[in-house]
């Protein structure tokens, strides 16, 4: 019983977000986090002062690097490095400053 109400929740959700993100163009984040989609990650970098102010960075990676090469000889880390793919992160916008 719990297993068949997993399933018909999750495929209900699914739905709703497939509904919602196509006739409404809502909830894009959401439905597209489970596409498992290599590229277009972002993530907020957080500086703290010694002032107490909190800076924010939001930064993207494009494109993800596909192909690694294991470098056994380096210590500690890492062992793996980019092979021919270089990961270029960029700006999405300027840094917010929280005093």
């Amino acid at each position: 019983m719990v297993f068949a109400a997993g399933l018909v929740g999750g495929l209900a959700f699914g739905l709703y977000l497939t509904m919602t993100n196509l006739w409404l163009r809502d909830h894009t984040d959401e439905a597209s986090a489970a596409l498992r989609i290599p590229d277009f990650k972002n993530f907020v970098r957080l500086h703290v002062r010694k002032e107490g102010h909190l800076i924010a960075y939001t930064i993207g990676v494009p494109r993800a690097c596909r192909h690694w090469r294991f470098q056994p000889h380096v210590r500690p880390q890492p062992w793996f490095a980019p092979d021919g793919d270089t990961v270029a992160p960029v700006l999405i916008e300027p840094p917010i400053e929280l005093t």
